[in-house]
Order: structure tokens, then C-alpha cells, then sequence
């Protein structure tokens, strides 16, 4: 990959209504962060909330929270965040109830054979709601 890109925006769209999981992604975040950090990464986690209503707190130094003010669903949510991404950095969207692997997304960005000329790959996560890889 081009040296010029350690950046990565993780995207999440969430309802208030099912909001629940967000403590534990934002772990996830955090952990993934620190991981990537040691090998140049910066993550940006961009959660957009989709209509009014309370989420569980979060970090403010963690995650830029953006609030839509009318249900759109989770689509219209996640291209609000897309909105606000870095265009020269990679976006990775993240479920609100999933969780992130950081040793899987470490590897991932590191990948001698991840070029700027690739335009989607993907990073193990954990589907809280279920369990599941």
C-alpha cells in the first residue's frame, strides 16, 4: 500500500432503538486503534445515528457522532457518515453490532500485497447479536 495512506475511517449507522452493542464495539475500537497505531495507522470511528433518540455514551476522543434528524434508514445513515470520511484515506463499515478483530484488521492494513490499486477488502468482526465470526 502507499506509504502516504495510514488512515482508516470506520463507519457505523445505528438506530437509537438497537443501539445496545455499541459499548461493546466501541472496545473493539479502541482496541483495533491502539493496535494499528504501532504500525502507523490512524482510525477515525464515524458513528451516525439514524433518527432522534438516545445511544449509549460514548468517548468523545473515540468516536465523531453525527445525528441525522429523521429516520432514513441504516443505508441513507451509513452514506451520511460516507459524507464525512477521508477521501484519501480507506472506510471500513462497522455494524453497530458487531465488534472489530483487531489482530485480523492489523493484518489486514499491513498487507504487503494491499495496494492502492485494490478498492474493497474485508476484516473479520464478531456479530454480537449472535456470536458469530
Amino acid at each position: 500500500m502507499n506509504q502516504s495512506k495510514h488512515h482508516l475511517d470506520l463507519i457505523t449507522a445505528v438506530a437509537p432503538r438497537v443501539s445496545q452493542y455499541l459499548p461493546e464495539a466501541e472496545r473493539s475500537v479502541s482496541l483495533a486503534s491502539a493496535a494499528a497505531a504501532k504500525r502507523g495507522w490512524e482510525i477515525r470511528w464515524l458513528v451516525a445515528v439514524d433518527g432522534v433518540g438516545d445511544i449509549p455514551r460514548l468517548d468523545p476522543d473515540s468516536a465523531l457522532i453525527k445525528y441525522l434528524p429523521a429516520g432514513g434508514g441504516v443505508a441513507a445513515t451509513r452514506n451520511h457518515a460516507l459524507a464525512e470520511a477521508d477521501v484519501d484515506g480507506w472506510v471500513l463499515a462497522l455494524d453497530a453490532d458487531d465488534t472489530l478483530d483487531a489482530p485480523g484488521l492489523v493484518a489486514l492494513l499491513t498487507d504487503p500485497n494491499l495496494t492502492e490499486d485494490i478498492g474493497w477488502a474485508a476484516a473479520n468482526r464478531v456479530l454480537l447479536s449472535s456470536g458469530q465470526r
